[in-house]
């Protein structure tokens, strides 16, 4: 993604309190199209939706069940409904967060966001798998969640 962001102007992801070291440059700063947007799941579909509206390239990255679970509502209308682009892509697997207590727990997100008509689902678990997911995700026409376990 960073290579995507460095390339395409037209890019940005939006990050949920989590990978923000990921995308600091040198002098320790965020990448210019990169916002921690915090833990304001909602409202970051929300804005993710707008930015694919005016042509951004947009990824969306927190761990599944705030990503999921939390915004469950805004996938369906702002993203599916009305056919957003936007590609998300959750941390980890269901349970790596346990010892965090059952509100980061997500073992519903893959039949959650399977009820939805026109979202690719992708799990990869390898770091190549998870590099074409996001390549094939970038070029699909389709909306696309992206689980990286």
């Amino acid at each position: 993604i960073k290579k995507q962001l460095d390339e395409n102007k037209f890019s940005a992801i939006l990050l949920g309190d989590i990978s923000v070291g990921l995308f600091l440059d040198s002098n320790e700063a965020l990448h210019e199209r990169c916002l921690n947007v915090g833990i304001l799941e909602q409202s970051m579909i929300s804005l993710a939706a707008g930015m694919s509206r005016g042509g951004i390239t947009t990824y969306v990255h927190t761990i599944s069940a705030f990503l999921v679970e939390r915004a469950y509502e805004q996938i369906k209308l702002d993203l599916d409904y009305n056919k957003n682009k936007v590609i998300l892509v959750s941390a980890n697997g269901p349970y790596d967060y346990q010892k965090l207590g059952p509100t980061h727990h997500c073992s519903f997100d893959i039949p959650m966001i399977s009820q939805l008509n026109s979202i690719k689902i992708y799990a990869p678990a390898r770091k190549e798998d998870l590099i074409y997911s996001l390549n094939d995700a970038k070029k699909n026409d389709n909306k696309s969640i992206d689980k990286a376990e």
